[in-house]
């Protein structure tokens, strides 16, 4: 090939081990096929509880952390840095039919953006509940209702990959620099004069 463009190649026309020279292709969409939310609330007795999830199926993102933790060690100076445990999978004499490239210090494409870091973006989020006690009616005079509850916030999170939220990013920035949301576990009393 000439050289690389921009403009997304329409066909596959030959291959090449200089990364600058590869075409590029639109591969994936981040666009899911179905999301949204559930939950529900119920009483029993002086019992209740509610809790929510939000999911999504389907589409596809870039995972760029896990990109950064695929890369083998460029100079000493990234002596001691983070990497991924799919690094023992790589290609090596006797693991020949693996997909991950070889791991070895000093390879500059071994960890270059590739469909191979594409991710399935479907997820299950374990959104909020709430668990509330109402105890009986006028127990302390002047006051007509004393509710108990305990509630959470971000309580489970579960995607293709362990570490993986596809939720920080819908503009197909590789660049992630964003917290997912934090677990919080309250409670509180609720009293009705």
């Amino acid at each position: 090939m000439a050289g690389a463009t921009n403009i997304p190649g329409t066909e596959y026309s030959s291959t090449t081990t200089v990364f600058t020279q590869a075409s590029y292709y639109e591969i994936g969409d981040l666009t899911p096929k179905v999301f949204g939310g559930f939950g529900t609330t119920a009483s029993i007795y002086d019992f209740d509880i509610s809790f929510t999830f939000d999911y999504q199926l389907g589409g596809q993102v870039f995972d760029t952390r896990y990109q950064n933790l695929m890369a083998p060690a460029m100079t000493a100076s990234d002596a001691g840095r983070n990497i991924h445990v799919d690094y023992i999978k790589s290609w090596s004499t006797n693991n020949t039919s693996s997909d991950i490239p070889r791991w070895q210090y000093g390879d500059q494409y071994g960890s270059q953006g590739s469909d191979r870091f594409l991710t399935n973006a479907s997820y299950l989020n374990f959104q909020s509940f709430t668990i509330g006690y109402t105890l009986p009616k006028n127990l302390i005079s002047g006051i007509s209702k004393i509710r108990v509850y305990v509630a959470g916030e971000n309580l489970g999170f579960w995607s293709a990959r362990k570490g993986l939220d596809p939720r920080y990013a819908f503009t197909g920035n590789t660049y992630v620099a964003v917290y997912s949301p934090v677990r919080n576990f309250s409670g509180g009393v609720q009293i009705t004069f």
